[in-house]
């Protein structure tokens, strides 16, 4: 790009398949370009070095954290001028790994773990000292700021409380929307990237997600028909199968495994 103008366009030769997602980027091999992070469905992780249109190497991280863990973003927690990796387990556990290309230098636990109720949303230097710090937004909406030097909360503190209708909007956030389209479809989602189901069109009939996740994924509805979150919840029932929800117009949405009381008014986007 050359502000608005594209300036050169190119499609990269491998094709990696729908198994991987891009979940952010940064210089990793410290030459000056912008490098590109894959995350895997089974939690493998991949790094490519690229320059401009062109893929000077590629490769695997050696380490695979498994599928419970999501990457939340890059940024230099340390200082030291190489880009990291923020990870956040299932159960709130937050990770840091420390790179030097697709080498792991260091792997921390941050000491403090919110809980599975937290959210790891986005991140950015606030204090103006020269380290990535994370932002957290919890399910009653609460945001919160963690100061780190490296994996250590040096400050933390609740910021706000928009209330449960907002969502903060991640610095280093990759979403995938997936739009609905006929009846009786079923719809999948990845395991290690964030997606929202836009829904505000759907046709009568049955639709199907399998794998949603009710701590990442959410669903975008008409607000017309769901004017808040109550109106979502009085369309909710749970049935063997999983959460049924009313869309009105002959149509209805299956969450297939999911827990009713599990969804949040930040699992809904009503516009």
């Amino acid at each position: 790009m050359n502000g608005a103008t594209i300036a050169q366009a190119a499609l990269f030769a491998p094709n990696v398949g729908q198994a991987w997602h891009i979940v952010g980027n940064g210089d990793f091999y410290g030459d000056g370009n912008t490098d590109i992070l894959w995350h895997n469905d089974n939690g493998a992780v991949a790094i490519w070095d690229v320059h401009g249109t062109t893929i000077a190497q590629a490769g695997l991280v050696a380490a695979n954290p498994g599928p419970t863990w999501q990457i939340k973003g890059t940024g230099d927690f340390y200082g030291d001028g190489h880009v990291d990796i923020l990870w956040q387990n299932a159960n709130g556990t937050v990770g840091i790994w420390e790179m030097s290309g697709t080498t792991i230098t260091k792997a921390d636990l941050v000491a403090v773990s919110p809980g599975p109720t937290w959210h790891v949303v986005g991140t950015g230097d606030f204090n103006n000292d020269g380290k990535t710090d994370i932002v957290l937004q919890s399910n009653n909406g609460l945001v919160a700021d963690w100061e780190m030097n490296g994996n250590t909360v040096s400050d933390g503190a609740i910021l706000a409380t928009p209330g449960s209708s907002w969502n903060v909007l991640g610095t280093n956030d990759t979403m995938r929307f997936i739009y609905s389209g006929q009846a009786n479809e079923a719809l999948s989602a990845a395991s290690t990237i964030a997606e929202e189901f836009v829904f505000t069109a759907a046709t009568a009939g049955i639709h199907t997600i399998i794998g949603f996740n009710p701590e990442q994924d959410s669903i975008a509805l008409r607000a017309a028909s769901f004017p808040d979150f109550g109106a979502v919840q009085n369309s909710i029932a749970a049935i063997p199968d999983g959460a049924m929800i009313d869309l009105g117009n002959g149509g209805s949405l299956l969450l297939a495994g999911v827990d009713r009381t599990s969804l949040h008014a930040s699992n809904f986007m009503l516009g």
